[in-house]
């Protein structure tokens, strides 16, 4: 039908064409007339009129390529490209520079780039060949679009500015106006938006000229993104307006709405989200009028998303849900999803966590399908902070790590930034606060480098809240005040409150209460409210809540801490929860109504500690816990501030709740025997990171310099980070974790009935900020005694062991000792006599884990001449070693000694003694039963080449290490295998792994006693790991002891053993001999009471061989 059409037109003179006697009109005059012509048939689809008008212009000019260029524009509009060549044939238009050029549009328009400059390159060749100007042009401009769009910006501008004079010369004003609007677009991606503004001005100037509106619309909208990134708001603004009044004049309804949408964004980035909301609301009109349900779907979006941003919560989930269904109903998945994840923070908002994590995981899975790593990391993101927001912080670590690998693996550098802020945050919560201020500052620097002002600001922010938790506090402010000053400046003030609310927190902290710091309050209390955003909102009246009873509002005070906890029913944010609560307990305090606060005060406890139970991973919980411990002596202190009943037994109950939770869990696992459960590939993925662990330490051992010892910490920090990762898997891998029931903090009455053995007394210690008490309980009685102030308490303890250190002779005839040792014992032993020889239980707490409490002064002699001391981590503990485990099946004996250094005039000299002393214990047992790891055998390969359950006592006599900086790396050392030296160390990760069924594990070594003291778990360390391995009871060192009286003593200890003597009792009287042996040098205090026994001192029982059964290896 087409061909038949033209056949009448495409040879008709190009007189007729003119009017007859009208003057005669240049060929590009009537091209552009044509072109007029087609651009309105083309709006009516009338597509037999636009090929009618093609066939008139073929007819001025065979090879022009305008006809050529028309017709393909046709049929991109009829979605009839791939029909373009036959059609071209059937119409006669025959080979020739318009064909090649035409070719090379067909190319560009389906992505073809190298086939389209090829054919432009070859229309190009052939019009210059001919002088046909307006055919050089076309090319000129195809092949700069091509240059363009590859980013090779340079070209590009060299073949539009060749297209401008032929131009011109032709007086083509159409296409010279097309030229400068492509000469625009490369001067915005060259970042010259004002030379690019010229260009538009000029292609603007034109389009007036003939009357073209469509380009009009165009220039204005190009016009307002130049204004735009030139910095000159208000003058895009009016641009984009003049684009929505001329789409207006036109009619064109979709045009129209994308203006309005670009308007209410600008709005938007300058905080006026009123304006926002009109725009878009006048944009939904008009979107619910038109028949598109695309457009209708996207601004609904967009305002349902502006609505949360302005507090309008619910209408913009109804929005938000609208989008979703039509997003739905025309397949655009990859916009559900985004939408999806837009509705689950506006649930998230309204406080709704089951609902929102339901939505944030469908969009995910969506994402999944569509296998869009963007959207994959988006859903993420928010799913993390969702888990994060719920207390649940493992699955946010693993989330957000996620995120952060997607846009790795993409290169999105802001997705990257974004994922490394949220990590910090993450990391923050954990108390981890050395890794939080490594991401937030990584995170930082690529904001810098990304000069994103937003993300800028929130680093400064996020680094000022990490340093002030860090107790930074000269370093957080400024960084606080910056964060505060750069986001008030920005558009909005976007986030300022957050930024307030967190610098007055610091404040307050540092007891400032003044107008300054109401001010902050106040600007982010506002701030929080017309965002909606209600744990915000709960924050800033918690910290207001603070300030009022600083200034002695006590009333006011309660109410604000009432409004924080109305805001964040339902869960929506545990750490304010428990923040009302405590308030509300201080207040109620300050009123005089101790009864309520106490009760408030354990409702704040019940909340911290459904947060910890989230955190699943060992040390999360411990650092976790250590920071809330305050919390924990506010209820004691209201308890036992009057007399109550069950003071005794409910206070005691309280401390325990506060004593090495994570410690009782892990022995509740490893009683489990849940490891046995794991698979081959996570065992051996284990045994790599533990590896990297070890040979991390090793290096930090050996290093010589600051930079040595930066790069071994960082590789032990990363190892580390990748286990913590790796236990998330494996707990998420093996089943048996979630069936799991972990023991709950013992009651004193259990500990009476069920643990307490005749003869022994528990003395269990609570060291707070503020205050001190000691429960001294018995089997039938139970008293609880406040103590001195801690401070007093760390400064007769530092006193004690420096003194001890200093001291060469025996205990009683140095005064200096003698006194510091009485005035500890003053301040922590209990206020009356304790039965003479007595078994006592001790639950030490802050500094009193490193005293030998055998050596304190007790009535006119020591501890130790009448009473068996035995360490215990919590009764809790106790009681679950004690519950129902049967004698250990282990044999014989293990001797681990005088390990190999590493090199010549290592740090860690042959221990020469050690072989001897662990020979005489050997001796001790049958030779079958006995086993001897010494000198070059003495590695780690050989270590776990033996069945380590079939030992009975396992004995290390090797140099500890600890490091200085950080006491959670530390280890035993080894002999180097044949795998390098990264094998000489036995660190505290891969004890955990040990499985052992032992009575005794004893480690002679120098301070094998140490470690990191955390509040509300205790000494972190290597006795720790040898309980979760199996042991019953481990003995070690609490300072650095001489090689050869080490080995006398221990032949001694081992002597008692071998007599069938429990391990505290031959403990003890080893330590008795060594006083009475009437040699100086054993007599040393700092000879013999460095050993202690940590764990459960009940074993053997009676009528158990304590030698047992010869076996070999």
């Amino acid at each position: 039908m087409y061909a038949t059409l033209l056949l009448g037109v495409l040879f008709l003179s190009p007189g007729l064409l003119s009017g007859g006697g009208a003057p005669a009109l240049s060929i590009e005059q009537r091209m552009d007339s044509f072109e007029d012509r087609i651009i309105e048939r083309t709006q009516d689809e009338d597509w037999e009129a636009v090929l009618v008008l093609i066939g008139q212009m073929a007819a001025l000019d065979r090879s022009h390529p305008k006809p050529f260029k028309q017709l393909v524009l046709m049929q991109r509009s009829r979605q009839a490209l791939g029909e373009t060549a036959s059609l071209m044939d059937q119409l006669g238009f025959s080979p020739g520079p318009g064909r090649l050029f035409a070719q090379g549009m067909l190319a560009y328009l389906r992505d073809a780039l190298p086939e389209a400059r090829e054919r432009f390159s070859e229309g190009l060749e052939v019009y210059e060949a001919m002088g046909h100007r307006a055919g050089q042009a076309a090319c000129h401009n195809g092949l700069g679009r091509i240059a363009s769009r590859t980013r090779h910006l340079e070209e590009a501008l060299a073949e539009f500015e060749a297209a401008l004079p032929l131009l011109e010369n032709l007086g083509d004003r159409r296409g010279i106006a097309d030229v400068h609007g492509n000469l625009a677009r490369v001067e915005r991606k060259r970042g010259l938006p004002e030379v690019a503004l010229r260009h538009q001005r000029d292609n603007l100037a034109v389009r007036v000229l003939l009357g073209d509106l469509a380009g009009q619309i165009r220039s204005w909208a190009e016009i307002a993104a130049c204004l735009e990134e030139s910095g000159d708001p208000p003058g895009a603004r009016e641009a984009y307006e003049q684009v929505v009044h001329l789409q207006e004049k036109s009619g064109d309804v979709p045009g129209q709405i994308g203006s309005l949408r670009q308007l209410a964004r600008m709005d938007l980035e300058q905080g006026l989200r009123v304006a926002a909301v009109q725009q878009l609301e006048e944009a939904l009109a008009l979107a619910r009028a038109f028949p598109q349900s695309r457009v209708l779907a996207a601004v609904s979006r967009q305002l349902g998303e502006t609505y949360g941003e302005v507090g309008r919560t619910v209408q913009g989930r109804a929005l938000l849900e609208e989008a979703i269904v039509i997003y739905g109903h025309i397949q655009r998945g990859r916009d559900e999803a985004a939408t999806r994840i837009s509705l689950g923070r506006a649930v998230l908002r309204l406080g709704d966590l089951g609902v929102a994590r339901t939505i944030f995981r469908r969009a995910l899975e969506e994402a999944e399908t569509l296998n869009d790593s963007t959207l994959m990391a988006r859903a993420d993101i928010a799913l993390g902070n969702l888990e994060l927001a719920a207390g649940h912080v493992p699955r946010a670590l693993s989330l957000h790590e996620h995120a952060l690998r997607l846009y790795q693996e993409n290169g999105n550098r802001s997705g990257q930034q974004i994922a490394l802020q949220n990590l910090g945050v993450v990391y923050f919560s954990l108390a981890d606060t050395r890794r939080g201020l490594d991401y937030m500052r990584d995170a930082l620097e690529r904001a810098v480098a990304l000069d994103d002002p937003v993300a800028i600001a929130r680093g400064h922010h996020n680094l000022g809240v990490l340093l002030g938790e860090a107790g930074l506090v000269a370093e957080a402010l400024p960084e606080l005040q910056e964060a505060v000053s750069l986001r008030s400046a920005l558009p909005g003030g976007q986030h300022a409150a957050l930024s307030r609310a967190n610098l007055a927190d610091l404040h307050l902290r540092l007891g400032r209460v003044d107008q300054e710091v109401a001010g902050l309050l106040d600007g982010a209390l506002h701030g929080f409210e017309d965002l909606g955003d209600l744990r915000g909102e709960a924050y800033a009246w918690n910290l207001l809540g603070e300030f009022l009873l600083a200034r002695g509002k006590t009333a006011e005070s309660r109410s604000a801490h009432e409004n924080a906890l109305e805001l964040v029913q339902g869960g929506l944010s545990p750490p304010q929860t428990w923040r009302a609560h405590a308030g509300m307990a201080a207040a109620l305090e300050a009123l005089g109504r101790l009864d309520e606060a106490y009760h408030e005060s354990l409702r704040a406890l019940a909340a911290i500690e459904a947060m910890r139970a989230g955190l699943v991973i060992d040390i999360f919980k411990i650092r976790f816990f250590a920071g809330q411990i305050h919390h924990y002596e506010k209820a004691l202190s209201l308890l036992l501030a009057r007399i109550v009943p069950g003071q005794i037994a409910r206070s005691f109950h309280l401390a325990e709740r506060a004593h090495a939770r994570a410690l009782v869990e892990l022995l509740a696992e490893s009683g489990a025997g849940l490891r046995g459960t794991l698979d081959e590939v996570l065992l051996e993925r284990q045994r790599r990171i533990l590896a990297r662990v070890s040979a991390g330490g090793v290096a930090l051992a050996a290093a010589l310099d600051a930079a040595g010892r930066k790069a071994a910490r960082e590789a032990i920090n990363d190892a580390q980070e990748d286990l913590g990762k790796l236990e998330l898997e494996i707990r998420d891998r093996a089943p048996r974790y979630a069936g799991i029931v972990y023991p709950q903090p013992a009651r004193l009455e259990q500990i009476q009935r069920e643990v307490l053995g005749p003869g022994e007394i528990l003395l269990e210690y609570f060291m707070g900020q503020d205050e001190a008490w000691l429960w001294l309980v018995e089997k039938e009685n139970a008293r609880v005694f406040p103590l001195a102030h801690p401070d007093t308490i760390r400064a007769d303890v530092a006193e004690f062991l420096s003194a001890i250190e200093a001291s060469s002779g025996e205990l009683g005839g140095d005064q200096s000792v003698r006194t510091a040792a009485a005035r500890v014992a003053l301040h922590i032993l209990p206020p009356v006599p304790l039965p003479p020889g007595s078994r006592l239980l001790v639950v030490p707490d802050g500094p009193l884990h490193h005293i030998p409490f055998s050596a304190l002064p007790l009535g006119v002699g020591l501890l130790v001449e009448g009473h068996e001391v035995v360490i215990v981590p919590s009764a809790t503990a106790l009681k679950l070693m004690r519950a129902d485990l049967p004698p250990s099946s282990g044999h014989g004996f293990l001797g681990i000694a005088d390990p190999q250094p590493i090199a010549a005039g290592s740090r860690f000299p042959r221990l020469t003694h050690s072989r001897r002393e662990v020979e005489t214990i050997a001796a001790l047992f049958p030779s079958a039963a006995s086993t001897i790891l010494a000198g070059e055998k003495a590695t780690k390969a050989g270590l776990n080449a033996l069945t380590l359950s079939r030992y009975r006592y396992l004995h290390f006599a090797t140099h500890g290490w600890l490091d200085p900086q950080d006491l959670m790396h530390s280890g035993l050392r080894l002999t180097p295998g044949a795998d390098g030296p990264g094998t000489a160390l036995l660190s505290l990760d891969e004890i955990l792994t040990l499985r052992l069924s032992a009575e005794l594990v004893v480690l002679s070594a120098c301070r094998s006693g140490g470690g990191e003291f955390l509040q509300g778990e205790g000494l972190v360390s290597l006795t720790r790991g040898f309980l979760y391995a199996g042991a019953r009871a481990v003995v070690v060192s609490l300072w650095n002891v001489d090689d050869s009286s080490t080995a006398d003593f221990m032949a001694l200890f081992y002597r008692g053993i071998r007599a069938g003597k429990p391990p505290a009792m031959a403990l003890r009287l080893a330590k008795e001999a060594f006083r009475g042996s009437g040699r100086r040098g054993r007599q040393e205090v700092r000879r013999w009471a460095p050993f202690v026994l940590v764990g459960d001192p009940g074993y053997p029982q009676a009528g158990v061989n304590p030698v047992g059964t010869a076996t070999t290896e």
